[in-house]
């Protein structure tokens, strides 16, 4: 069995994101397998699960692009 490791935190506010959560696995190779619910401002909920590769900014912040994404919207 390969050694994993669980992550978690707040997702960042942004333009769309009032408030948000993420958690996920990251796989020996680095590659982030995590799950989101966010609250966005026209009052809808958008969950998902997604895989990424993170990335770290210049400035110490790390980005999680996309590599694969579901995403479900409620209003």
């Amino acid at each position: 069995m390969s050694k994993k490791i669980v992550c978690y935190g707040p997702s960042s506010k942004s333009e769309t994101i009032q408030m948000g959560h993420l958690m996920g696995i990251v796989e020996e190779n680095g590659i982030i397998t995590m799950s989101y619910h966010q609250v966005i401002y026209s009052h809808e909920i958008m969950t998902g699960i997604c895989r990424s590769v993170p990335e770290i900014l210049p400035n110490g912040k790390i980005r999680l692009p996309e590599i694969e994404h579901d995403e479900n919207v409620t209003q």
